[in-house]
């Protein structure tokens, strides 16, 4: 079982990082290029995924070791640890993007258009953030991993800050440019909300809270079928 949960969380944290990789350099390139603080606030949202799915794997890793004179029983909670320091990194993160938005907002000098090329980048970060992030919740749960899911939600944030993203570009070209840093805000709000969740998930693991009947049941399962194929 442990070689099991091993392979799925190191697949895990490699997905997400060249993923996130990817998305990172090309939001911040299109956002540079067209004008679009929105894309570049999405940036930085990417960028601290990789960060968040370094330090998530590195709980999970922690989590892995066996019980010893010190910590009799286990490090498991090394996890849900992990999961709130993402939590305060993800608080940094929508600070910064938040202070810049209502700069922007306050002086609206800064706003500049972005192009459609901002729209057709928005596209692309919906369906690779949505493919990722369904990808590492389900691994997650399968190897029943808190620091897994966590980081698979906090991926899954971005599709929401891509589809505002995109609708900010749309209204943009419309006559509307405020709305770009109004989405920026809107982005770190967002990441709040997802800090929001996550801290409180990881708390109740590290109190000690008993699990739902039916997360129990579906473990169960999942530890039938995969005795079942081996």
């Amino acid at each position: 079982m442990d070689e099991f949960r091993e392979k799925g969380g190191k697949k895990a944290a490699i997905v997400a990082i060249v993923a996130n990789t990817v998305l990172t350099i090309l939001n911040v390139a299109v956002g540079l290029m067209c004008g679009s603080y929105a894309l570049i606030s999405e940036g930085g949202h990417t960028l601290s995924d990789i960060t968040t799915s370094v330090i998530a794997y590195t709980g999970f890793k922690i989590g892995q070791k066996p019980a010893d004179e010190e910590h009799p029983l286990g490090h498991g909670r090394a996890e849900a640890i992990s999961g709130l320091v993402i939590v305060l990194f993800l608080t940094m993160v929508a600070y910064e993007i938040m202070s810049g938005a209502v700069e922007k907002i306050l002086n609206p000098s800064l706003i500049t258009t972005p192009d459609i090329y901002a729209a057709l980048m928005a596209f692309f970060g919906i369906f690779i953030n949505f493919s990722v992030s369904e990808y590492i919740i389900n691994l997650g749960k399968k190897i029943n991993s808190p620091a897994i899911v966590a980081d698979g939600k906090h991926q899954k944030t971005d599709i929401f800050s891509s589809i505002a993203v995109l609708v900010g570009v749309i209204a943009s070209n419309m006559g509307f440019p405020i709305l770009d840093p109004l989405v920026g805000l809107v982005i770190g709000f967002l990441i709040l909300k997802t800090a929001y969740e996550i801290g409180k998930e990881n708390i109740d693991n590290i109190m000690g809270k008993v699990p739902s009947e039916t997360f129990v049941n579906k473990i169960i399962r999942i530890d039938r079928d995969r005795k079942s194929v081996v």
